[in-house]
């Protein structure tokens, strides 16, 4: 067979959980939770969802308020339905965790704190953002103080957690800028979430022509990608993986962010070009690799069974082998385990990604990047997807295989040599139990020379090589001295 799907499972290192960078949240009174957490409106939902057995999800960050909030829900519901905590995610807490939901038989998540707003597969779910405080004036202020008087209009996005200012925000900045302030509307699996407006959210569900803008969890309706570039964007939020992803969406616009946290406004001025390119040099080194590994790094997130296929495809496609590996969180030790695979291809929700992956020992690329260096259809413009959903067929970036492509001679960027594509012969048919026999001369043996080098056969047995020996006597006698042997005493000693 031309490749082979492998699913193997580590653990995480207890020494991780001391590793972690936590946010500290701000001091909450005990009467604040129920409103900081929304205790009424998320039994509301339980109540109309008639769920008996409900998940409460909580990232590192708020854990130390889960056992409050359970007894405060609980209180509301009056012990009518099982309530239980679910921390320490397999992957990302940004994302819904359906697997361990489901394993104590949840039918319903409430999720709580930073999303990536990733639609769930199966489970019914709630999002509670928590709110963050912000102050309005000062932020009016200090942006208008900072934003350029020669921008055409400005598009304004925001972390999760402030979605219910923003409706008030993005008023007072029309107001004191006197120019178009574009808004972006939050994404919302299903549109279930708390206290925020019909507005404010859009439903992944509800269809028509803003899903083709939908990228990340957000929104950008009435946007054009031309639109983007002349457009100056303005961030609610502090510094993360949101706002970096939103960057290499529109590398080529300006960014300029106020942190609630410190009352700054700034411009990013964080060179996208120079990460592009970082990124063009791990495309080159895919299309050096003969053997790429998978990692699932999501089994909740809607469409990561669909990606993983067309992964499968393209790889096959390009002559490569590939091995599915499902590791749980990614650390360099666990990746270092299989020396063999040159480059692992991560799939995962956008705010799962690993961007900066210097302490690994191979190279992590997106599902992006694998499209470019193995789709020949596909070609690299500097517009850079960390949503793998709008890669999949019937996406707004679905770029089919190109059919009947003849495999022809490539020069690597980095090694200077020639890359000739191997033809892999067929697969086994799934449907079928009968083998399709390929082509003898392009048979390809999956990792056998590998595994011939690192398993241990055992001595060489030289079978008729070696004569024949008779029977002979054996010895007798103890192991001090046996009877043939000369003795090492003399009988004077030994008197």
């Amino acid at each position: 067979c031309s490749a082979i799907g492998m699913s193997i499972n580590f653990s995480t290192p207890s020494e991780e959980v001391f590793k972690q960078k936590l946010t500290l949240h701000e001091y909450l009174a005990i009467e604040d939770i129920s409103t900081h957490f929304e205790i009424l409106e998320c039994a509301e939902w339980i109540k109309k969802k008639d769920l008996k057995n409900v998940t409460l999800q909580f990232p590192n960050s708020l854990l130390c308020w889960s056992s409050q909030v359970t007894i405060a829900l609980s209180k509301v519901l009056q012990d009518s339905v099982k309530l239980s905590v679910l921390a320490d995610t397999n992957y990302g807490s940004c994302c819904v965790d359906e697997v361990a939901a489901e394993h104590i038989k949840a039918d319903g998540i409430i999720h709580f704190g930073e999303t990536c707003l990733s639609p769930t597969r199966r489970l019914p779910v709630l999002f509670v953002f928590t709110k963050g405080s912000l102050k309005l004036d000062d932020a009016v202020v200090k942006l208008v103080e900072a934003l350029p008087s020669d921008a055409d209009q400005f598009i304004l996005t925001y972390d999760t957690k402030f979605a219910h200012h923003i409706e008030t925000l993005h008023e007072m900045l029309c107001e004191d800028l006197g120019k178009p302030v574009l808004l972006t509307r939050l994404s919302v699996p299903g549109a279930v979430t708390c206290s925020l407006s019909n507005s404010a959210i859009l439903d992944q569900k509800s269809g028509g022509d803003n899903l083709g803008n939908t990228y990340c969890g957000r929104n950008y309706s009435n946007i054009s990608r031309s639109d983007a570039g002349k457009s100056c964007f303005v961030f609610i939020g502090g510094q993360g993986v949101s706002l970096t992803n939103q960057m290499l969406r529109f590398p080529n616009s300006q960014f300029y962010r106020y942190d609630p946290s410190t009352c700054l406004a700034l411009r990013e001025t964080v060179n996208m070009n120079k990460l592009l390119m970082k990124r063009y040099y791990l495309i080159e080194k895919a299309k050096d690799a003969t053997t790429v590994g998978i990692l699932v790094g999501t089994l909740s997130v809607r469409g990561c069974l669909e990606i993983i296929e067309r992964l499968k495809e393209l790889i096959t496609a390009a002559g490569k082998k590939y091995y599915v590996l499902l590791v749980g969180k990614l650390n360099p030790a666990k990746l270092a385990n299989f020396p063999d695979i040159d480059v692992f291809v991560l799939v995962s929700c956008p705010e799962g990604f690993v961007f900066d992956n210097k302490e690994f020992y191979q190279s992590i690329i997106s599902p992006y990047e694998c499209e470019i260096a193995f789709n020949k259809a596909r070609e690299w413009t500097g517009d850079y997807v960390t949503d793998f959903s709008i890669l999949l067929p019937g996406a707004a970036e679905y770029v089919p295989l190109p059919e009947n492509s003849p495999h022809t001679p490539d020069v690597s960027l980095i090694s200077g040599n020639i890359r000739y594509v191997e033809e892999l012969g067929q697969r086994e048919d799934s449907s079928s139990s009968a083998l399709i026999p390929g082509d003898p001369k392009t048979v390809s043996l999956i990792y056998a020379p590998s595994l011939a080098n690192k398993s241990w056969s055992g001595l060489d047995p030289m079978v008729g090589k070696t004569p024949v020996e008779h029977i002979s006597e054996g010895l007798s006698g103890i192991a001090m001295g046996y009877t043939t042997e000369e003795s090492l005493y003399t009988n004077e000693e030994i008197k």
